[in-house]
């Protein structure tokens, strides 16, 4: 491991154990099985811009072994997904939007009381 470190670093190391763990672990009992090991964030924190970030230049295959956001989304459930996703989750948030206010009060009224 330490040859490993000197020439990958430690941060790739982990990335590369880390895949080749979940690829073992999936293959083991249907040998046959298609499997493919993807690097994903369910969502894009510089939403309207193409995600970007240092770790990733030169090292992930995007959009082969590395998703974001809408093509993380759109690759589990088809082409549609994320849209669907989004109205969805904005439904849901109008229809609990007062008793989520309602809950986070609560929670920062214990935090400052607790204080």
């Amino acid at each position: 491991m330490l040859f490993h470190f000197r020439l990958l670093g430690k941060d790739r190391m982990a990335l590369f154990s880390f895949i080749q763990s979940v690829n073992t672990m999936l293959g083991s009992e249907n040998p046959q099985a298609k499997v493919k090991t993807i690097f994903a964030f369910p969502y894009n924190p510089y939403h309207p811009e193409p995600y970007y970030r240092f770790t990733e230049v030169n090292m992930m295959d995007y959009p082969n072994d590395f998703l974001v956001g809408e093509d993380y989304w759109n690759f589990l459930g088809g082409k549609g997904t994320f849209p669907e996703l989004l109205r969805i989750f904005d439904e849901v948030g109008k229809a609990f939007k007062e008793k989520l206010q309602k809950k986070f009060q609560e929670i920062a009224a214990t935090k400052i009381d607790s204080y």
